[in-house]
């Protein structure tokens, strides 16, 4: 089946054939949501839920109140008891490792994730390959048994799909913030990459002709034997 979203002007299509059992792995945040929704309106797989386990903590508030309002009448499974101590920096490391046990366990035959593509620091210089924060995703997944549908769109892509969806309510209560649980610190880069996704969906970041020829202006008649990019874009 697929499905399109986007704004017109980066209209993307998302493909997704699930098996007939299926996992999911949810955290709280906008886009494993989006995707949990997705799967369970539009698919007659059994899923089972997993959750990867982070701290002490393993009771899910605010995934139990995303499951109740959506109507999704289903279990969470929390795997990665082992490594949960594991330090954040390498918390994609603890991911995948996780991944690997839900697959072992052999109760489901794929397991969908919610990657999504990285913004791109050489048009939004806040989000920085070099940070600590700057999240890890896999370019493209191959693999029979992981699945990312999403890890060709951007945050703005999962937001619209949401709204075609007629789910975006639940943005009111999901949380995709890197440093709490239960609310946006609004600094981190997961919270940051979350207002920026919306930005760009109502208001996006855009060029006109006037700006260009601004800028080619300025290049032209200022120091010609260097890039003035840096400065005139801000980045």
């Amino acid at each position: 089946m697929k499905f399109n979203c986007g704004p017109e002007w980066d209209e993307r299509i998302i493909t997704i054939k699930p098996a007939k059992k299926i996992g999911v792995l949810v955290s709280s945040g906008l886009d494993s949501t989006t995707l949990l929704s997705l799967l369970y309106n539009n698919f007659d797989s059994e899923i089972k839920l997993y959750n990867v386990r982070t701290g002490v903590n393993t009771d899910k508030p605010v995934i139990r109140d995303i499951l109740n309002k959506l109507g999704i009448d289903l279990t969470l499974n929390i795997v990665g008891n082992s490594i949960w101590q594991t330090p954040m920096y390498n918390h994609h490391a603890r991911l995948w490792k996780a991944f690997q046990e839900i697959k072992e366990l052999g109760e489901v035959d794929e397991l969908y994730c919610g990657n999504i593509q990285s913004p791109r620091e050489a048009f939004f210089p806040d989000f920085k390959v070099s940070s600590p924060e700057f999240p890890k995703r896999p370019w493209l997944t191959k693999d029979s048994f992981l699945k990312n549908p999403f890890e060709h769109l951007e945050k703005y892509h999962v937001i619209d799909l949401g709204r075609r969806l007629g789910i975006d309510h639940i943005y009111n209560t999901t949380i995709s913030c890197n440093v709490y649980e239960l609310w946006h610190c609004g600094k981190c880069m997961g919270c940051k990459e979350l207002l920026w996704g919306f930005s760009q969906l109502d208001n996006p970041t855009s060029t006109s002709l006037d700006d260009l020829v601004a800028k080619a202006t300025l290049d032209l008649t200022t120091d010609t034997t260097k890039n003035h990019d840096k400065e005139y874009w801000n980045l």
